[in-house]
């Protein structure tokens, strides 16, 4: 049940605000990406060629106990780099909003990655994803859709719940390509977020509202493939 119809007036200045939202916070975004990737870009490049140096040492010098742990230092700095440059990547990508397409599994891991901070205290997370999704080419745009419509239907979850409930999310192709997301019971959704959640449904290409079953709430969504 919808708790302002997008008809009403009070519908729309919701939806205008929430618009409004999203516009300062991707601007926001936008610039911390961009500051991120100078020094970033020095961190990975630095720290790999040290690690290049130190492993020469190890070959030239005979190996000991200090260049082992600073090779092992090194190598987790690197490591770290690379993965906050994906992240960052990532968050290149859903602060534009859209750009060419990609294949559907690609993309749904990467919003699953972006939501995977925020919800992570408050939920499990099982992904399931149907043979074919990799040659199957969506918008990337549904990465920034789909990221927010996890937060949303994660983030009433009480932190403190033992176990942490579970949020499945499926993805079908047949017979038309299909997101469904289940959260296993808790109290339920805020009004704000149910209307975030309904707004991103209908940016990644329309779906059913958000619902209340006997095993948890329940959303479906149905993006558009593209060539």
């Amino acid at each position: 049940m919808h708790d302002a119809p997008p008809e009403t007036e009070d519908g729309w200045a919701h939806r205008d605000l929430l618009e409004a939202h999203d516009a300062v916070s991707l601007g926001v975004l936008r610039c911390i990406v961009h500051e991120m990737g100078s020094p970033l870009a020095a961190v990975t490049t630095n720290a790999s060629m040290a690690l290049d140096l130190v492993e020469q040492l190890r070959a030239d010098l005979g190996d000991s106990e200090r260049l082992s742990d600073l090779s092992a230092m090194l190598t987790d700095v690197v490591g770290a780099s690379e993965n906050l440059r994906s992240v960052a990547a990532d968050a290149r990508e859903y602060a534009r909003g859209g750009g060419q397409p990609a294949p559907a599994d690609e993309l749904l891991l990467r919003a699953l990655r972006l939501a995977k901070t925020t919800v992570r205290r408050h939920v499990r997370v099982e992904t399931a994803l149907a043979p074919g999704s990799d040659t199957l080419r969506l918008d990337t745009g549904v990465v920034r859709a789909l990221a927010r419509l996890v937060i949303a239907l994660a983030q009433d979850v009480d932190a403190n719940a033992s176990p942490k409930p579970l949020l499945s999310v499926t993805f079908s192709i047949a017979p038309r390509p299909c997101i469904d997301l289940r959260v296993s019971p808790h109290p339920g959704l805020s009004r704000p977020r149910r209307a975030v959640a309904d707004l991103c449904l209908e940016r990644i290409g329309g779906g059913e509202p958000i619902r209340h079953e006997d095993d948890g709430i329940a959303a479906r969504a149905w993006p558009e493939p593209v060539s």
